[in-house]
């Protein structure tokens, strides 16, 4: 198998063609955006001299 392959040309002569990557959930996705949001409002609290647990999402 060649270390450039991808698995996605249709003439692939690579005995075991690498699986495509799959997406992430979308309850994971939304839970890491939340998760960023809720930290990005927590350090502008802090820059704002804002109690960062009276902040919420």
């Amino acid at each position: 198998m060649s270390a450039d392959c991808d698995g996605l040309c249709r003439p692939c002569t690579c005995p075991f063609p690498p699986t495509t990557p799959r997406q992430p959930l979308r309850a994971a996705q939304t839970r890491r955006w939340h998760r960023e949001a809720q930290s990005e409002l927590d350090d502008l609290a802090e820059f704002h001299d804002i109690n960062p647990k009276a902040v919420k999402l």
